[in-house]
């Protein structure tokens, strides 16, 4: 995975997050790099939990379905 370019404050709370809580979301206006932050923080977790790190996308989710969404996700 390639570098985050003056992104290490917010990694670095995404990790302490990450530590602390089972789910972590990323939220914010479109275009400021919330997927690709969240997705080197996956990965860079993904050490620390060794039954796995899960993603779920829900860009496209509207408020009433995340639940079903993350729920598929996860399998349940």
């Amino acid at each position: 995975m390639s570098e985050l370019v003056g992104r290490a404050g917010e990694l670095s709370a995404l990790a302490v997050m990450l530590a602390a809580a089972r789910i972590v979301t990323v939220t914010g206006p479109g275009g400021v790099g919330k997927t690709r932050l969240a997705l080197h923080a996956a990965h860079e977790g993904a050490v620390r939990h060794p039954d796995g790190v899960w993603w779920c996308d829900l860009s496209s989710t509207r408020d009433a379905d995340v639940a079903a969404e993350v729920a598929a996700v996860l399998g349940v």
